[in-house]
C-alpha cells in the first residue's frame, strides 16, 4: 500500500494494492479526483486501465462470475478463494462511496493467490475477481457498466 501521492494535476492516489495469480499482477488504486472518488484498475500488462466510480463497482458486485469470465483470454479461468478457510486473510482494503453507492474493496490472500473482493453492503452482494479478470475488465470501455446497470437495484430478488 502507498500513502498519498500525486497522480496528475487533479488526481491523488489515496491507496493501492496489487492482486496476483498465475504470474500476473493487476493493480487496484483508489483515486481522489475533482469529480469524486474512483477506482483505477490497471491490467497485469500495464497497458490498459479502467476508472470506475462506486456505482459502477456496485453494479459489478452483483454480477455472476460467468459474466466476468467472458472477458478473459481464451482458456483462462478465474480463481476464487474460500473465505471461510483459515489460510485466507484480508490484508488490504478501502471503501469507495458517492451519493448513490457504497462499496468495500478488499484484497483476499492465500499462500498461492490473491483476489479482489468487491462488496456492496447495502445490496448484500459481493464478487471475487482475480488478476486475469481485472485485466479483462481493464480492456473494456465504460459501456460495460451500462449493461450492468440495466438492473439498477441489483438482482431481481433485491427489488
Amino acid at each position: 500500500m502507498t500513502g498519498e501521492q500525486s497522480y496528475g494535476p487533479y488526481v491523488t492516489v489515496a491507496d493501492e494494492f496489487e492482486v496476483s495469480n498465475a504470474g500476473r499482477t493487476a493493480t487496484v488504486r483508489k483515486l481522489e479526483t475533482r469529480k469524486g472518488e474512483r477506482v483505477e484498475i490497471e491490467s497485469p500488462s500495464g497497458d490498459e486501465t479502467l476508472r470506475v466510480d462506486a456505482l459502477g463497482l456496485e453494479s459489478l458486485a452483483w454480477q455472476e462470475r460467468a459474466v466476468i469470465s467472458q472477458y478473459l483470454p481464451e482458456g483462462d479461468e478465474m480463481e476464487s478463494l474460500e473465505t471461510e478457510s483459515d489460510e485466507v486473510a484480508c490484508d488490504a482494503e478501502f471503501e469507495l462511496m458517492n451519493e448513490y453507492a457504497h462499496v468495500r474493496l478488499r484484497r483476499l490472500r492465500s499462500p498461492e493467490v490473491s483476489v479482489l473482493q468487491i462488496h456492496a453492503p447495502k445490496k448484500r452482494e459481493r464478487i471475487q475477481i482475480d488478476a486475469s479478470g481485472l485485466g479483462g475488465l481493464a480492456r473494456q470501455t465504460h459501456a460495460i457498466f451500462t449493461g450492468f446497470l440495466e438492473q439498477p437495484h441489483g438482482p431481481e430478488d433485491h427489488h
